[in-house]
């Protein structure tokens, strides 16, 4: 069983790419998570569970939807920003909630078998996409509960997004998953054929996948764009001259650009 963190993600676990990840990475519209709420049948006192929860991005719009939030993270630094998330959403738009942050892994959920009636994963199932998280997250589900994925693209079609996007993936390893790979849709693929026995696959999640797509926009600026650049794992792992220099790039496709020399640009 795959029990150990992907070693590029211990790049999170310090005070440097944390920042820089609450600063810079963007959020999910609440109009996704309105329509999840409606699609599933759920209300305020659903159990919820936000696995590999980060710094809080997603967490904090269940805890103004739902009364009672939890939240799975390895990292202790993004544990502490989430919890200063939730805290906020609880002393200014629901009182009533109530939340925890707990350490553990897709495929070591400390939670009881049947704790959730739907378990999110924002922005992070391409780094545990197996069939032992599967196994796992259909444990601590309901029977008939959702496994929701959600990821927040920045248009490639957007001139200024493509030419910072492609500066970055320069520097990718080729070893850290990525969602716009696709690859991790393949355990799904597996599960409906069957690959997996003697798996019980009539009391796993339901491997047929159903899309939907939402378009926001989110105002952005030189500071934040260089900091979601440095929230990135394996960017966050490079040595600082060669942060430096991705920093000088992307400084001069905004400076160069009518629409983002001037400040704030969306993407």
């Amino acid at each position: 069983m795959t029990t150990t963190l992907h070693p590029t993600a211990k790049a999170y676990h310090n005070d440097e790419t944390t920042n820089a990840y609450v600063k810079g990475r963007p959020t999910v519209s609440m109009e996704s998570l309105e329509y999840l709420i409606q699609e599933l049948n759920l209300n305020k006192n659903s159990r919820v569970l936000d696995l590999a929860s980060g710094t809080g991005k997603f967490t904090k719009l269940l805890g103004e939807k739902f009364n009672k939030v939890e939240a799975i993270e390895p990292s202790p630094q993004f544990r502490e920003a989430c919890k200063n998330e939730l805290e906020i959403i609880k002393n200014t738009k629901n009182p009533e909630l109530e939340y925890s942050v707990l350490e553990g892994l897709s495929t070591n959920i400390p939670k009881q078998d049947s704790s959730f009636d739907v378990v999110f994963v924002s922005q992070a199932f391409h780094w545990f996409a197996n069939i032992e998280s599967i196994t796992e997250i259909s444990r601590v589900l309901v029977k008939g509960g959702a496994l929701v994925m959600l990821w927040a693209k920045i248009d490639e079609q957007d001139p200024i997004s493509k030419s910072i996007m492609f500066q970055g993936e320069k520097y990718h390893d080729e070893f850290t998953p990525q969602y716009r790979f696709g690859t991790w849709q393949e355990v799904f693929d597996k599960m409906k054929e069957k690959k997996f026995e003697p798996i019980n696959l009539n009391s796993i999640v339901d491997p047929n996948l159903k899309q939907k797509s939402f378009t926001f926009d989110q105002e952005t600026n030189k500071e934040l764009l260089t900091c979601l650049a440095m929230s990135i794992s394996f960017i966050s792992l490079l040595p600082q001259e060669k942060k430096d220099q991705l920093i000088e790039k992307i400084e001069k496709i905004l400076e160069s650009n009518p629409i983002s020399s001037n400040g704030k640009i969306l993407i």
